[in-house]
């Protein structure tokens, strides 16, 4: 990311924390929230209208792009960092259109948060405020491996590097001789390389630039030499060798795949096969070197399904040192649907989006083989584990997939029952709208009730319709809560049918009374509220009309309306500000 970009969200950053602290310190006045959020927000839009979306990792109490820390809260009281962290939050994502009373509520969610009270945890406790601009990704039953098994990982690199490096040097004719490999070599003390490598990289003299140029040259300089050693063992497998040199050579071959994996060089692994699988076929080898380069394909082949190995990619992908992606989908597709039960596993550990949608990718070929094990997973899965099966199992598009996404409107998850109805709401059949409706009717959580009610208005009007107006019509419809009730009000909107239409204008119909003019206008600010977050051309129309009426409306709907619908004109624009289609 470019040093402006990097500079810009920083700036963000210390505007929001700026914003967030005169907010709590004057709860009072609610009302002036959005004006103190407004500069954060202004340059976060602006970052927005370019990039779309605006990703932060999470470190304990650090905001992280990329690899750049950009802005550290270093506060025990209203941090706004540690909650989320503590919380297994690893990303926070803003969406264009996030609203800057959205960026308030969220993180003053967070600062008044405190764990313990109440029955619900952070996630779900934000995740019942809806926002409709922020997104999150949570980190669950995430294991880095057996203790002492990064250290294990770590001295296993400088085996290999050390010993294959010192086994490749030669100031004889003895083209094979000097290649030869033996378990017992690999006996080395790393001791003294350790406190070289600590003294240089740790030395508290050295600022954090100098160390991570340092850093660099040596991952540069290893994976360097890495593709040095495979390119000379591909060279030294066509020479004319003994056996007791081509076994040797076969060792070093397996201890070279170890190192790739660990270092994430999986676009070589695949070289390296590839180039073992053509020396088998070439005429002009001897049959030694054939057979030989066969055994060695067959050999890393067999070895790239151990279970160790197949855990090592996790490890490889986490540490950030995996930078081909094509490669590593290569290796992955190499691997088959014989390791499926243990990618899953792996797809559990991994912390990135793009690392797990590639895997999903991978998986997904595996299609209707693979979906007996994805569908016997689903109820038991973490929640992120849960929301990758739903895609695969809805991208392989098995012909009894509303039946397997069934059970998950059950799960202990909320936030993945809501997943569950929507990649349901997908399939436009019957099938699908009668599950939805069924939600809707029935469930006992109205965040669930509300979501469907949102799904339901995505069907044709005359599958819909009915449903909706039943629900806004009926006598217990003041008594749902207001969440439930603003969503209703938002998918009738969008029934485009006269009679929806005509049942949300009555809303802004209705006068104030002498006594019922406080109500009235709650009834109002609510249907506003709803247009604002289901945003169209209609509710821009009906916001524009209701914003003009002054002779209907109080100057408090009036405001509303006008700011309302300068928000929905803004989330339907391009970047140009043309309102797309």
């Amino acid at each position: 990311m470019a040093d402006s970009d990097l500079g810009h969200l920083r700036r963000v950053l210390v505007e929001i924390k700026k914003a967030i602290k005169q907010a709590a310190f004057n709860r009072h006045r609610s009302d002036q929230f959005e004006s103190y959020m407004a500069t954060a927000h202004g340059l976060l839009a602006a970052y927005l209208q370019v990039h779309k979306v605006c990703e932060f990792k999470l470190e304990v109490s650090t905001f992280v792009v990329g690899d750049t820390p950009l802005f550290e809260d270093d506060q025990q009281e209203s941090n706004l960092i540690y909650p989320l962290w503590a919380a297994g939050i690893r990303l926070l994502t803003f969406k264009e259109g996030v609203t800057a009373l959205e960026l308030v509520r969220f993180f003053l969610a967070v600062v008044d948060y405190r764990r313990g009270e109440g029955k619900d945890d952070l996630v779900t406790h934000l995740w019942k405020q809806e926002f409709q601009g922020i997104e999150w990704v949570v980190v669950t039953d995430f294991d880095l491996g057996e203790e002492g098994e990064q250290s294990e990982v770590e001295i296993e690199v400088e085996k290999v590097l050390t010993f294959l490096q010192d086994s490749l040097r030669s100031d004889t004719n003895d083209g094979i001789g000097f290649a030869r490999v033996s378990i017992a070599d690999l006996d080395v003390r790393l001791e003294q390389l350790e406190a070289i490598r600590q003294t240089v990289v740790t030395q508290q003299t050295v600022d954090r630039a100098d160390r991570k140029s340092v850093q660099q040259e040596v991952i540069a300089d290893e994976r360097d030499l890495l593709r040095r050693i495979c390119n000379i063992l591909l060279e030294v497998m066509k020479m004319p060798s003994t056996e007791r040199e081509l076994s040797d050579l076969e060792q070093a071959l397996e201890q070279l795949l170890d190192g790739l994996i660990l270092e994430g060089q999986f676009g070589m692994v695949d070289r390296l096969l590839d180039q073992c699988e053509m020396t088998s076929r070439d005429a002009a080898l001897l049959s030694a070197n054939r057979q030989m380069a066969k055994t060695c394909s067959d050999r890393l082949f067999l070895l790239m399904h151990e279970g160790q190995r197949v855990r090592a990619i996790g490890s490889a992908l986490n540490s950030g040192r995996t930078k081909d992606l094509d490669g590593l989908k290569r290796y992955l597709m190499r691997l088959g649907p014989t390791v499926t039960l243990q990618l899953l596993d792996l797809l559990d550990t991994l912390t990135s989006v793009q690392h797990r949608r590639l895997v999903c990718d991978v998986m997904i070929s595996v299609g209707q083989q693979g979906v007996p094990i994805f569908a016997r997973r689903l109820p038991t899965a973490s929640s992120n584990l849960a929301k990758d099966l739903l895609y695969i199992i809805d991208k392989v598009n098995p012909p009894d997939k509303v039946s397997l996404f069934a059970p998950i409107l059950k799960h202990e998850n909320a936030v993945l029952r809501m997943e569950g109805l929507t990649t349901i709401a997908r399939t436009k059949d019957q099938r699908c709208f009668e599950i939805i409706e069924e939600t809707f009717r029935t469930h006992e959580v109205p965040q669930m009730r509300a979501h469907a009610a949102r799904l339901l208005a995505e069907y044709p009007s005359a599958m819909c319709e009915p449903v909706l107006l039943g629900a806004v019509s009926a006598e217990d419809f003041e008594e749902k809560p207001d969440g439930e009730k603003r969503a209703l009000i938002g998918a009738v909107a969008k029934v485009e049918s006269n009679k929806a239409q005509g049942w949300v204008r009555a809303i802004f119909a209705e006068k104030s009374g002498l006594l019922r003019g406080r109500k009235v206008d709650d009834r109002k600010l609510m249907a506003i509220s709803a247009l604002q977050a289901a945003p169209g051309l209609p509710a821009l129309q009906l916001l524009v009309e209701v914003a003009k009426d002054e002779r209907h409306h109080s100057k408090e709907v009036l405001e509303a309306a006008a700011a309302a619908a300068l928000e929905v004109k803004r989330r339907m624009s391009g970047p140009g500000g043309v309102p797309q289609a």
